[in-house]
């Protein structure tokens, strides 16, 4: 049985639309803000999926692939750093 998530998390707006953290966060923020004024109580860090796909044009259709959240660090972990090359 698949279950429905009702909230998206930074993750998921990144992945659907292949945009950094920071991009995702902002416009996040700009949804909720206008749940705000509308009147809704929000999350920081989540928006609701009906809400996004209504703003992406992008349905319902939207499926985790992965219900288990990873932070972006484990979803994109950083390069080892190689030691700099005195002169």
């Amino acid at each position: 049985m698949s279950q429905s998530y009702k909230f998206l998390f930074v993750e998921d707006v990144m992945q659907i639309l292949g945009i950094s953290q920071s991009k995702a966060y902002q416009i996040m923020r700009k949804i909720n803000q206008e749940l705000e004024a509308e009147g809704y109580e929000t999350i920081a860090g989540r928006v609701p999926r009906r809400r996004f796909c209504e703003k992406f044009y992008c349905g319902e259709d939207i499926d985790r692939k992965d219900p288990e959240r990873r932070t972006p660090r484990e979803q994109h972990p950083k390069k080892p750093r190689t030691a700099a090359s005195s002169k």
